[in-house]
């Protein structure tokens, strides 16, 4: 606070626009400092130009994913023109449905003119998300890999904005665009979205932002944020195999959360980059997750967040923000609650977190 006391010394207007805003340039190659250097934001150039070696590789996971693997695959191949994806290793966890057909059937009749290599791996059970991406990753022969779920749709030039910061940038680790998601309420969520993002598009077009001066977020800029989505994040192979890839005790759910955590005790940062397009994303796509033949699904599905949100409470939760006070506090207050979620006043607010969490989770009348 102090250097804001020292530096703002104007009018409200000033202190608004130093807050919120950065200045607009044609050349997005030059990181412009917000007001204290310790929180920067960077903008992009349009005109990117990447080494022809500098490819990535998509890992996608199937589990009964027919309605949307077909989808994925057209939207990569209508955007790779620039060819920076060389491969898109399909690994099915051995679905019930006829995705991995699907996935053959598109092999053949597209081979001719397709913009990248197709490998598909089939496990011969349910490994789960991280335990699948795993796999994937053994067959991966790019510097850099892109976690997509099986139901997001790639958007031109995203790919791109995203490799030349993680070349810029070495201490960024984990790197998300922006997603539309069906739901509104996770395009303002704060774990995901740095809140100077969110308001600065709230009111940035309003008569309130043009007299404060607030600029809506312009393209290239990124922030640190607490998690990104795991529907579809960049990182560098070799980093993500130096912190021992994803955390394979966890069947499904938060496995961002975990990456995340060990890449930052390796000093690597989480960010958010403000991409020229949003890219698509279809929640709640797999119909069924079970390990046998019963199709239970919601309520299966609620059994799975729950072990995975007891995982990562118990084994996660070292680095939050990044200041050990407010971590501190953090930590035991989401322990509190998950202890006591069973108590009549920390129930209602334990169920808006699931509400809020597991996305694509339809709660059942119990929580344990």
């Amino acid at each position: 606070m102090e250097n804001i006391e020292t530096k703002i010394k104007t009018t409200p207007k000033d202190f608004f626009v130093r807050l919120f805003n950065m200045k607009s340039h044609r050349n997005y190659n030059t990181a412009i400092s917000r007001i204290n250097e310790s929180k920067k934001a960077e903008t992009l150039s349009t005109n990117i130009n990447l080494e022809r070696n500098e490819k990535v590789s998509v890992v996608t996971v199937l589990y009964n994913s027919t309605g949307v693997i077909e989808k994925l695959l057209d939207s990569i191949n209508e955007t790779n023109k620039d060819g920076l994806i060389r491969e898109i290793i399909v690994v099915d966890n051995n679905s019930q449905d006829n995705g991995v057909r699907i996935v053959e059937e598109y092999i053949v009749k597209h081979k001719r003119n397709l913009r990248y290599e197709i490998k598909l791996i089939r496990n011969d059970e349910n490994l789960g998300f991280g335990k699948g991406n795993n796999v994937g990753v053994m067959s991966a022969t790019s510097p850099f890999v892109l976690f997509a779920n099986p139901d997001v749709e790639f958007k031109a030039n995203v790919v791109a904005e995203m490799i030349d910061l993680l070349n810029r940038n070495p201490k960024i680790g984990l790197l998300g665009p922006r997603i539309c998601f069906d739901k509104k309420i996770m395009r303002i969520t704060p774990i995901i979205n740095p809140p100077v993002f969110v308001l600065r598009n709230f009111i940035g077009n309003t008569t309130l932002g043009k007299l404060l001066g607030i600029k809506p977020v312009q393209l290239g800029e990124y922030r640190k944020v607490l998690q990104i989505s795991g529907a579809f994040m960049m990182l560098r192979i070799n980093e993500f195999l130096e912190v021992g890839g994803f955390d394979e005790e966890n069947f499904l759910y938060m496995e961002e959360f975990h990456l995340s955590e060990r890449l930052k005790k390796v000093g690597l940062k989480t960010v958010k980059l403000w991409t020229s397009k949003e890219v698509g994303h279809l929640q709640a796509h797999s119909k069924f997750i079970n390990t046998n033949n019963s199709c239970k699904s919601h309520p299966r599905k609620i059994d799975l967040y729950r072990q995975a949100e007891e995982h990562y409470v118990k084994n996660y939760m070292q680095i939050i923000t990044g200041n050990s006070v407010l971590d501190f506090i953090i930590r035991q207050t989401i322990k509190l609650i998950y202890k006591r979620r069973n108590n009549s006043l920390i129930r209602p607010i334990y169920k808006k977190w699931l509400r809020l969490m597991a996305k694509d989770v339809i709660l059942d009348h119990t929580v344990r």
